[in-house]
C-alpha cells in the first residue's frame, strides 16, 4: 500500500516540528522565563525570611528596653517572661547594654543553638545559602538571631525554633 500524499505531508510534518523555527522560539522562551522565574523566587525567599527575623528581633527588643527602662533589676517575672516568649515565639530574649549583657526571658529548659545568625553581618549570598539550609535542614532547630537596637549600643540576643520559618 502506498501513502495518500495528506499522510505524506503530516508525517513531515510531524517529525520537523522539533526542528522548526517556532519550536526553537517556544523552547527559548520556556528556558528564559524558568531563568527569570529562578532570579526573582530565590531572592525573593531569602528577603522574606531576613524580614521574619528582623520582626521576630524588633518585638523582642521592645519588650526588653520596656521593662529594662522600669526596673533596674532587670529580672522579670515568671508570668511576664513566658508572656513575651510566647508573644514572639523566642526561647530566650537576651540584651546587652552599656557593655553588659543580661538574659531577660527564658524558657524553664536550656536549650541548644544549631545555628547562629548576624543580621547586621549577614549579606545577600550568606542569606541566600541560609534560607536554602533553613528549608532543607530546618523545622527542628534552633537559630540564635543577633542583631543591634536601631541606631543605639544595645544588641538583642534572641533564640528562636526555625519551624514556624519553614512553615
Amino acid at each position: 500500500m502506498s501513502e495518500t500524499p495528506a499522510a505524506t505531508v503530516i508525517n513531515r510534518q510531524g517529525s520537523r516540528f522539533g526542528r522548526s523555527l517556532s519550536a526553537k522560539l517556544l523552547m527559548m522562551t520556556i528556558v528564559f522565563v524558568m531563568i527569570a522565574e529562578v532570579l526573582i523566587f530565590v531572592p525573593s525567599v531569602a528577603n522574606f525570611r531576613m524580614r521574619w527575623l528582623e520582626d521576630r528581633v524588633n518585638t523582642a527588643a521592645v519588650a526588653a528596653l520596656v521593662y529594662v527602662n522600669n526596673d533596674e533589676t532587670g529580672l522579670l517575672p515568671r508570668k511576664v517572661q513566658d508572656d513575651i516568649l510566647m508573644a514572639t515565639g523566642a526561647k530566650s530574649i537576651g540584651l546587652k547594654a552599656d557593655g553588659v549583657s543580661r538574659l531577660h526571658a527564658v524558657e524553664a529548659m536550656p536549650q541548644k543553638v544549631d545555628r547562629p545568625v548576624h543580621l547586621k553581618e549577614t549579606g545577600v549570598f550568606k542569606a541566600i545559602t541560609d534560607t536554602f539550609e533553613t528549608l532543607i535542614y530546618g523545622g527542628a532547630r534552633s537559630i540564635r538571631v543577633h542583631a543591634p537596637i536601631a541606631d543605639s549600643a544595645k544588641e538583642i540576643d534572641l533564640v528562636i525554633s526555625d519551624q514556624p520559618l519553614v512553615a
